[in-house]
């Protein structure tokens, strides 16, 4: 090595010609060219991710549309870390700073705002329920108003395509709608019992004096049965039509939080401690605490439905057993039902 002439400044050897460097990037190159490629192998990314995955369990809206987007700009910052560093050394770790700082406000915002929203019932939801109510009992009082009225000029009455097997009461029955209703609101009134119960039970689950797992087995019995009640009782009146319009759906969500948070803890090892089996399911009770605020919604929706209900039918009952007073309004109402049901 030491026979190997060394070059002076300058000068050009030979036997060694220069290799010129030339850059990937200059100058002149756009500041977004490099980044169109890889953003559309991060879009194509997610797609793949997005039709094999399933979103997030429980999460705002707004925490997983932020995760998502922030997720793709990561990418895209990570695979062009040259590209930055060549223009300046600071662009890559202020750049994942920002977009970590920017999806941590996000998903930190999406849980505070869901958790401070009002869960009152939406006037305008309810008010559709009680007019879609109402119609649906209109129609079953012109259609029994036009048999009758077939039943009087002689005119024979079809029988229905699918007669239910059991008796059931007859739609006519005015009195029959109000104890249904009635019943419905007791119903209501039970549900309220047992959601306060999971109120307690979200509370005060990290009470060492707490009954934990007494009260999670009570809660989930008592809402399962109160659950089956309800669909029984309404299945008892199928015939009442303007009882399919309570939509059960937000009970059945509940009930499936409360199911799933029985098993969990039915099924931890009976040799560790309390404090251990509290910390197993802590991660389940996030859901029931989100899930009892709908159900409230729709507890309180299904209660203004029977009360609005109970009142609108408490008045055709008045009218009805007052014929002098309300004679010619019949006759009207009688013609408009009947047009309403042939249409």
């Amino acid at each position: 090595m030491s026979d190997v002439p060394k070059p002076i400044d300058g000068e050009i050897l030979s036997d060694h010609p220069l290799q010129p460097y030339i850059p990937q990037y200059t100058e002149r190159t756009p500041t977004l060219k490099p980044f169109v490629v890889p953003a559309i192998a991060a879009g194509a990314f997610l797609m793949v991710e997005w039709g094999t995955l399933r979103w997030m369990d429980h999460a705002p809206p707004l925490a997983w549309i932020s995760t998502t987007a922030i997720g793709l700009c990561i990418l895209i910052i990570v695979a062009f870390k040259d590209w930055l560093d060549f223009k300046n050394r600071r662009y890559f770790p202020v750049s994942l700073a920002i977009l970590m700082i920017i999806w941590a406000g996000i998903v930190g915002f999406a849980y505070y705002w869901e958790d401070i929203s009002s869960h009152e019932v939406d006037p305008a939801i309810a008010k559709l329920q009680s007019q879609l109510a109402t119609a649906q009992r209109d129609r079953d009082l012109a259609i029994l108003e036009r048999d009758d009225a077939r039943r009087a000029n002689g005119i024979p009455i079809s029988p229905p395509p699918q007669p239910p097997s059991p008796p059931i009461p007859k739609a006519s029955d005015i009195g029959a709608r109000i104890d249904a209703w009635r019943g419905i609101e007791a119903h209501m009134n039970e549900f309220n019992r047992i959601l306060a119960e999971g109120d307690t039970l979200v509370s005060d689950w990290q009470s060492p004096q707490f009954g934990l797992f007494q009260k999670i087995n009570e809660l989930n019995n008592r809402l399962a049965n109160a659950r089956n009640r309800l669909s029984n009782f309404v299945s008892t009146y199928s015939d009442f039509s303007d009882l399919k319009v309570i939509d059960q759906s937000s009970l059945n969500r509940l009930s499936g939080v409360v199911n799933n948070l029985a098993q969990i803890a039915s099924q931890l090892p009976p040799n560790i401690s309390d404090a251990e089996r509290r910390d197993s399911i802590s991660a389940f009770i996030s859901p029931l605490k989100r899930e009892l605020e709908p159900a409230k919604k729709w507890v309180s929706a299904v209660k203004t439905l029977a009360n609005s209900s109970i009142s609108d039918l408490s008045a055709r009952q008045s009218q009805n057993e007052d014929p002098a007073s309300n004679g010619s309004s019949n006759c009207l109402h009688s013609g408009s039902l009947a047009a309403f049901v042939s249409n």
